[in-house]
Order: C-alpha cells, then structure tokens, then sequence
C-alpha cells in the first residue's frame, strides 16, 4: 500500500506509527512500532512480578510483541502469503471399472432407439445425446422420460440373489418390450459390461453387435460413454463416425 494512505487508514484506526524513512549511518535497523503495544509490554517489565502473576505475565508480554510483530509485518509487506489449498480436478469415474457402486440411465427415443449410458451428470449427457441425434437427422423422434438402474439397490442389494448384470438385462429387456426399438446404444465400457458381460479389456468402441441371441431383431452398436465425451471432446468425432448405422 502507498505510504501516505497507510498512514490515514492507520491514523483512522486510532493506531500510532512510526515509520523510519531512511537508514541513518551508524544506526539500528529501523522497525515499526504500535505505541499501545509497545506501552502495554513495556508496563508489564516495569510491574514486578509476583510468583503467581509471572507466568500471566510473560503470556500477556508474548502476546503484545507478538502483535506488534505482525503489524510491522504487515505494513512492511513482509507477511508471509497464505498459500491456497491445492484444488485437484475431479476426475470421472474408470468406465468398465468393476466397482462396488454404478448407475445407468436408458434413454429411450421412440420408436428406434435406445441408449444405455453410466450416470455422472444425467442433464449435460442428455443434451449431448439429443445434439448427436439431431445432427444425424433425428430432429423428430419423441423422448421419453429416462430409466435409471442404481447399483447397489437401497436397502435390498444384500438380499438379493442376482447380479447387476441379470438385474439390468432384465429392465433392458422390459424397455425392448416396452418401446420396440430397432437400434440399441451402448455408451462406455461399463454399459457393455452389464449388458453384454464383456469386461473392460474386451470392449471396443464403434461395433456392431451380433445379438441375434439376445435380443432378436434388434442392432447393437457400442461407443464411448457420455462421461467420456464430456470430459474429452475430441472424441466426439470418434463417436460421431460409430453413430453413422443411425443416421435417418
């Protein structure tokens, strides 16, 4: 801060200071000095000191220095900066990973697709999904409101007698039934994973699925996950020439 206004903002705080201008030859260096602290230690030192008070005393002279130290720091522009807490960016979840926990969201566009994504921000991956639909031509399909499937299930997952796998096969199956869909979506390893039983080395983005055994009459295509697009756009190209088989 310019000296002049220091003084003012010192002066309105009822504070007095005295600051050396110049190095004199011969003297001392020059230090900043608070004239209420500097009385208030200097009145502990005259009083003598009693055996019971000596401690409170030397606590109370401790704690004036050390408040005069801190002010001569801060006028002086010597006090040490803060340093920030590091922020370390949060990163997305391993797709594939075979982790405790997972969610995934079936998005289903009637009457011809389905998707089937892992969940990190549901709203940002719709959008995304509806954005690569439109520029494929499918300006006109009608959205339906998305099922999740969260794993574990609250309250029931230690009682249960089948896998993630068979659970999602299963609501996957009552989609199909549901909404007849010609093209089935996988985005991510770990959408593969759970419907097709592949593990995480095993997956490839942008193939067609023989699913003749599974789902009969349905086509299957995988590509990256929407997780994997948000925080990595240049693979929005890849995913753009996976997609192709759906163009209208």
């Amino acid at each position: 801060m310019e000296h002049s206004r220091r003084q003012h903002y010192l002066a309105a705080m009822g504070i007095d200071c005295w600051v050396p201008q110049r190095q004199l030859p011969g003297a001392a260096p020059g230090r900043v000095c608070a004239r209420k602290d500097m009385q208030q230690a200097t009145a502990l030192q005259e009083q003598p000191a009693s055996p019971a008070a000596c401690d409170s005393n030397e606590r109370d002279s401790a704690a004036a220095q050390s408040r005069a130290g801190r002010l001569q720091q801060e006028l002086a522009g010597a006090a040490p900066a803060k340093s920030p807490t590091p922020r370390v960016p949060r990163q997305p979840p391993a797709a594939g990973h075979a982790a405790t926990s997972f969610q995934l969201a079936f998005y289903a566009w009637a009457p011809e697709l389905l998707i089937v994504d892992q969940v990190l921000d549901a709203r940002m991956q719709q959008q995304l999904i509806s954005n690569l639909l439109f520029a494929l031509g499918h300006a006109n399909l009608q959205r339906n409101q998305p099922d999740y499937f969260a794993w574990p299930i609250p309250g029931g997952s230690q009682t249960l007698a089948l896998s993630p796998q068979e659970m999602v096969s299963g609501v996957l199956q009552r989609l199909i039934e549901q909404h007849s869909p010609s093209n089935i979506v996988l985005m991510g390893a770990l959408a593969a994973q759970h419907v097709l039983g592949t593990s995480d080395s095993e997956f490839v983005a942008g193939v067609q699925v023989d699913s003749a055994l599974l789902y009969p009459g349905v086509s299957i295509v995988t590509t990256h996950s929407g997780v994997e697009l948000l925080h990595n756009p240049p693979l929005k190209a890849e995913t753009w020439r996976h997609l192709q088989i759906l163009r209208a």
